[in-house]
């Protein structure tokens, strides 16, 4: 029978992983915390930039004769929103920069141990600025692929 991949808990390590990290991140929306805390034209509102995850359609899996579906490449949209250009690009690169360095990793994805191969950013978006919200908000989305093989006992 062919493996299958419990792609829910990748994107639960890659949240977990973003926000031990220190990065505010949220799980197809944007964070509790991200964006306003308060009117943003009050005085002394702040805004927090934020990432949000999504997950895309994963290509066809490959393996061997004796499990076919063991190796993933899974790929996400990264999608960095701040309220200059500045500070969205700042937050998209750190995003991507602690993803990519989860290459080589062993993690836990449904009760099997995984091996994270390769992560890296296929494709790093351009900056729109998005009026339809006053002060204006920066917004660059970016797509990262994670390349998994399950681990052969």
């Amino acid at each position: 029978m062919p493996s299958h991949l419990p792609r829910g808990d990748l994107t639960d390590h890659l949240l977990t992983t973003l926000a031990a990290d220190g990065v505010l991140v949220g799980d197809g929306e944007a964070p509790v915390a991200g964006g306003w805390d308060d009117d943003p034209n009050a005085p002394t509102s702040s805004f927090m930039p934020y990432l949000v995850i999504n997950p895309m359609p994963v290509p066809d899996a490959t393996g061997s004769i004796g499990d076919s579906a063991v190796d993933y490449r899974v790929p996400y949209t990264v999608t960095s929103v701040g309220i200059s250009r500045n500070q969205t690009e700042f937050y998209a690169d750190r995003g991507r920069e602690k993803i990519v360095a989860l290459e080589r990793t062993s993690v836990n994805l449904g009760g099997s141990g995984w091996k994270i191969q390769q992560a890296r950013a296929n494709s790093i978006g351009g900056m729109t600025r998005n009026d339809s919200v006053e002060p204006s908000q920066f917004v660059q989305s970016d797509v990262v692929t994670i390349w998994v093989s399950k681990e052969q006992i």
